[in-house]
């Protein structure tokens, strides 16, 4: 049976969890304004 993972490994594992969130938010928020930039006056 596997082992449960200790606290230090679960808030290591939280903050690079919220490391990705706070660069896929990032990445999201560019491509908006490039959508917007390049998006065709209708």
């Amino acid at each position: 049976m596997a082992q449960k993972p200790t606290y230090e490994e679960l808030d290591q594992r939280v903050r690079e969890l919220e490391k990705d969130i706070v660069r896929y938010k990032k990445v999201e928020e560019e491509l908006q304004v490039l959508e917007e930039k390049y998006r065709l006056p209708l």
